[in-house]
């Protein structure tokens, strides 16, 4: 008579627990509690104890999967599950332009095990000149949903918009094609000094090409203005 072999169930494994980091704080964690307990059962009977407190991640774990960590099997069995998980685990890494949040980070897990694995790993990497975006790494696998990636796809669309919207230009790059803004510019030119100088009345000097060092200015003396009488001397008689 054959006996029936019950299979157990796999571990669960929460969404704390989600990088390679995270296993190995785990196996730190289990190994120091049996650690304690193999030299707590070498104490005296009535010696009290004190257990080390577990981390949450290693809490939450122990108890999705209802498990003791006081019990040897079941530490057991978190330890082979952990040591599997570090030796195959499928891993992605994501790299983001800034560090996302806890939450943020436990709801693309949690999305990914429902998708692709259950027991899927999770790598967060920094790369600030992606922008707006990301980039995902696996194995054999390289995918680039970044804004960077997309306006060097479309480099070629862009500049031939920004070639649509500049005027023409000849082969010198000082001489302008459309003529009549030149005229119009000369024109307004010549206006401005007619102006200038009919109202100074006053032609304006010849520029020398020698430097002058530290000229002294000179105010102009007007044929209009009548100069000042001379100033009468007093004389004092004694």
């Amino acid at each position: 008579m054959t006996e029936k072999i019950t299979k157990k169930p796999a571990l669960k494994l929460p969404t704390m627990v989600n990088s390679m980091d995270d296993i190995d704080h785990l196996l730190h964690e289990i190994e120091q509690i049996d650690e304690f307990l193999r030299h707590a059962g070498s104490r005296e009977p009535g010696t009290p104890i004190d257990l080390p407190k577990p981390s949450r991640a290693l809490d939450e774990l122990s108890r999705v999967n209802e498990l003791n960590l006081l019990q040897d099997k079941d530490r057991a069995r978190i330890w082979g599950m952990l040591l599997a998980l570090k030796a195959k685990a499928p891993t992605l890494q994501i790299s983001f332009s800034e560090q996302p949040t806890p939450a943020f980070t436990q709801k693309l897990i949690t999305w990914l095990r429902d998708e692709i694995h259950p027991m899927l790993l999770l790598k967060v990497g920094l790369q600030p000149n992606i922008g707006i975006g990301f980039v995902v790494r696996g194995h054999n696998l390289s995918l680039d949903f970044s804004l960077r990636d997309y306006f060097r796809k479309q480099r070629t669309l862009l500049f031939d918009e920004l070639r649509q919207g500049l005027p023409p230009v000849t082969s010198e790059p000082n001489k302008v094609v459309d003529k009549s803004v030149q005229t119009e510019q000369k024109d307004a030119t010549e206006k401005v000094s007619v102006s200038v100088a009919s109202t100074v009345n006053v032609k304006a000097p010849k520029l020398s090409s020698t430097p002058v060092r530290n000229p002294v200015p000179q105010r102009p003396v007007s044929a209009n203005v009548p100069r000042r009488p001379a100033r009468p001397t007093i004389r004092h008689y004694q």
